[in-house]
């Protein structure tokens, strides 16, 4: 063998470990599991409003932004929610009203914007919690 074609043999090994070497590079960094960072709680920037009685409770006195109604249970009755900023939940617009029953638990996602406030009325002692921002 010649010193040519020893020296294209030796670069031909050296260029198949060149590939091998990179192409375990990337088999191994997209192998990875992706870094998964947990969001707390309190960094959704969401608030709560627990009612057990009832009664007329206004949450906010500017827009808002409903996020869920937690039925926890409690008494049967209707839950009304309105965007209003006067605490007896008058003057604005309904937004919903919620049949319960005592038996039942169950969360409803809104995720509205309100424009003038946020006011519950509980009809009877419903347990619910209103998350809220």
């Amino acid at each position: 063998m010649t010193k040519h074609e020893t020296f294209v043999q030796y670069l031909k090994i050296g260029l198949l470990g060149l590939i091998l070497t990179l192409g375990l590079a990337a088999w191994d960094l997209t192998s990875r599991m992706p870094k998964v960072e947990a969001q707390l709680a309190a960094q959704s920037g969401f608030q709560y409003t627990h009612i057990s009685t009832a009664t007329n409770t206004l949450i906010k006195t500017a827009s808002a932004t409903l996020h869920t109604v937690v039925i926890n249970g409690g008494t049967a009755g209707a839950v009304s929610v309105f965007d209003a900023t006067a605490a007896a939940c008058t003057g604005g617009s309904t937004v919903a009203i919620i049949a319960t029953s005592t038996v039942s638990s169950e969360t409803l996602a809104y995720d509205i914007q309100t424009t003038n406030g946020l006011c519950v009325t509980t009809a009877a002692a419903t347990d619910v919690t209103i998350s809220w921002r």
